[in-house]
């Protein structure tokens, strides 16, 4: 019996990244199994592309009676795996298919499982997305895509889209570079109560790419904006941000928002954050003065201690390829009260950071973080509207098992 098994006919697991089959029934009486053909094209985004990918199947392989897939590996071969094809790169860049059939597999005649699973991985054991959301690549460009933005709703606590936010002393928009920056308003659906107010001379318009931000002004020696609102924030949430490192050493603050939750600063151009542990600095990243960063911080107690920790994603905007760049810390604590202030910048600081748009989420999957990140990098670096960008397409796969009974 031939069995036909195509991604666009299983129900996908996007947490797991497996693609389902559910049977009427079990499959009556399996001898053998062969898997006879096999495609796979990963999502269009993925980046490096592997020379080789795993096909696998636990239920499949839960069905075969003998052990039949070991992979080696530098401290260990033994356990068993269940890989069920190796698909190698065809003449066509990240399309991958058998070179030739695998099996036939002799299987247990009493097997009774009625989902079969199938799912992919690298030459690493990581299982590769089958669909965009997932994919850990940034966006390479485009038209800064406001809706997606707007669509994720309540959510979205705070939005300083620097075209749109920062207004002079009569409330009117800034929109020449160098003139003052009084107040800076917040965005819809960001909550109405943020309203940041800054002194005189503080702040002026500055450019950030294609968008505007703000820098310190005639008064940078004291240049601070604070909004005190009392407006709360608990984790799980996540602060994006647009930002320039000073081209000058010494200490810095870029923002701190209630409860010190999300305080960071430059530090002799290291990053510097509140921690559980006081001042800590981030290990994984050189900041040269003058860099355009996208920095973006997840606070979330995702092990249940009860202790605030960090998940970070930096990108170099001056990196061609937007290479993201990961680390994990410790946090200082999982909500801000409404007794204190949200604040940008530090009266006791020279302000010679420039700051784009700043966003901060409450809650938010890796999808709605993804699209605030990729409407930031849109924001620095429109690409020209003759010059659209690819479309992005997810993972497809075809499979032909053939499954002999009696």
């Amino acid at each position: 019996m031939r069995f036909l098994l195509h991604n666009e006919d299983a129900v996908y697991d996007a947490t797991d990244k497996v693609w389902h089959y559910t049977l009427d029934r079990r499959i009556s009486n399996p001898t053998s199994l062969t898997v006879k053909k096999a495609t796979f094209s990963p999502i269009s985004t993925l980046t490096p592309l592997p020379h080789v990918i795993y096909m696998h199947s636990r239920a499949l392989s839960d069905m075969i009676i003998d052990k039949h897939t070991v992979i080696l590996r530098g401290d260990s071969h033994e356990n068993s795996s269940d890989v069920i094809g190796v698909l190698e790169e065809t003449h066509t860049r990240g399309r991958y298919a058998l070179t030739e059939r695998e099996g036939p597999f002799r299987m247990s005649p009493s097997a009774h499982k009625r989902v079969i699973d199938i799912y992919f991985t690298d030459g690493s054991g990581a299982h590769l997305a089958g669909t965009l959301a997932e994919g850990s690549e940034a966006a390479a460009g485009g038209a800064a895509d406001d809706q997606s933005m707007i669509d994720i709703g309540a959510l979205l606590i705070l939005w300083l889209d620097m075209d749109y936010a920062p207004l002079d002393a009569n409330s009117q928009l800034v929109t020449t570079v160098g003139d003052p920056v009084n107040y800076l308003q917040n965005r819809a659906p960001g909550t109405a109560q943020l309203f940041f107010t800054a002194s005189p001379n503080d702040f002026v318009l500055a450019e950030a790419g294609e968008t505007k931000a703000v820098a310190g002004g005639p008064s940078v020696s004291w240049a601070s904006m604070v909004d005190g609102s009392g407006v709360a924030i608990t984790a799980p949430c996540s602060l994006h941000l647009l930002v320039r490192v000073p081209p000058v050493s010494g200490t810095q603050t870029i923002i701190s928002m209630p409860g010190e939750m999300f305080s960071f600063n430059f530090h002799q151009n290291n990053l510097r954050f509140k921690s559980s542990a006081g001042a800590t600095v981030i290990n994984n990243v050189t900041f040269l003065p003058n860099q355009w960063w996208y920095i973006e911080c997840r606070l979330h107690d995702d092990d249940g201690d009860t202790n605030a920790n960090f998940s970070w994603r930096f990108i170099n905007l001056d990196d061609a390829n937007l290479t993201e760049i990961t680390e994990q810390t410790p946090g200082h604590v999982l909500a801000g009260t409404w007794t204190q202030n949200w604040n940008i910048s530090s009266a006791s600081d020279h302000f010679t950071i420039t700051l784009g748009p700043v966003v901060l989420m409450n809650d938010g999957n890796s999808t709605k973080r993804n699209v605030i990140r990729d409407w930031m990098l849109a924001k620095y670096a429109v690409e020209a509207a003759s010059e659209p960008a690819t479309p992005a397409e997810p993972a497809t796969f075809f499979a032909q098992l053939n499954i002999r009974t009696r």
